[in-house]
């Protein structure tokens, strides 16, 4: 029996983008925030940064290094070793655009933590990749991929920038929110058994 296919986003699920970004605005600016203070996916919008500051917080940002520096949420690497185990575990990541470095960064962190690193696609549309399983923190990729392949299990990854996403009522089964690698590891097993069909 084929293993199912797990595709899992990278930053804001298993890289800490945020808490990076964070640390820049502080920095910068001197003001301290902490990730519930993202209620909207883009930074610079939910902490009002004016045009200036948006222009500094991503030129820091651009700097080569950036994603190899990012630290991961706990638990996401042990999670997805075991993860690695059951499925085929493919990430699925968009790169910065303005940052040169980002992709090459990525696959070298990506490679630091698995001793036999998950193949990684490099796109801005996710929506394009069969799954059984896709796990991502942004609503808009969930929606997307879920449209594209009905038959699939979309995860929202928890996180407050997504709290205000819920499913359509007509549409119950757009996505799972989860924000325990227990419970992806659950569903795993379930449709392992073939108790979930995908």
């Amino acid at each position: 029996m084929r293993k199912p296919v797990l595709l899992c986003d990278v930053d804001g699920v298993v890289a800490d983008l945020t808490q990076h970004i964070l640390d820049i605005v502080q920095a910068c600016f001197g003001v301290t925030y902490t990730p519930e203070h993202i209620t909207q996916y883009w930074v610079e919008k939910a902490l009002h940064l004016t045009e200036l500051q948006t222009k500094e917080m991503y030129e820091r940002l651009d700097v080569a290094g950036t994603a190899m520096a990012l630290r991961p949420y706990p638990k996401a690497i042990s999670a997805l070793k075991r993860l690695q185990k059951k499925t085929e575990l493919v990430f699925l990541t968009s790169h910065l655009k303005s940052n040169a470095t980002w992709v090459y960064d990525r696959d070298r962190w990506i490679e630091s933590y698995f001793r036999k690193p998950p193949p990684v696609i490099h796109t801005h549309h996710k929506e394009f990749v069969p799954g059984d399983i896709f796990v991502d923190d942004k609503y808009e990729n969930i929606s997307a991929w879920k449209k594209a392949w009905p038959d699939g299990i979309a995860v929202l990854w928890d996180r407050p920038w997504n709290h205000r996403e819920i499913c359509s009522p007509r549409n119950e089964n757009e996505f799972i929110r989860y924000s325990d690698w227990e419970e992806v590891e659950k569903l795993v097993d379930l449709i392992a058994r073939e108790k979930i069909r995908v």
